[in-house]
């Protein structure tokens, strides 16, 4: 049995109307964020992020349910966000 360790990734202010924060905790460090639409299409992508907080404007999104895709070097995590005026 192998342990994989939970990746503790926040997102925050959710919804939020101008600026998203995604952070995580602990040793983990984000390599690359996509930010998708519902619908899938890539809409943001960031690489070489290298940090364990970014933040992203978000302001000329549509209002609506978007994903954040997180890349670390060991696990990919994928949480939802609102984007609201």
């Amino acid at each position: 049995i192998v342990d994989h360790p939970v990746i503790d990734c926040k997102i925050f202010p959710n919804p939020t109307n101008n600026t998203i924060s995604i952070s995580t905790k602990g040793h983990e460090i984000m390599s690359r964020i996509e930010i998708i639409a519902l619908d899938g299409k890539k809409l943001l992508v960031f690489d070489e992020v290298n940090d364990s907080q970014k933040d992203i404007d978000v302001r000329h999104l549509a209002c609506g349910i978007y994903f954040a895709k997180i890349y670390t070097d060991t696990k990919i995590l994928i949480l939802k966000f609102a984007k609201d005026n």
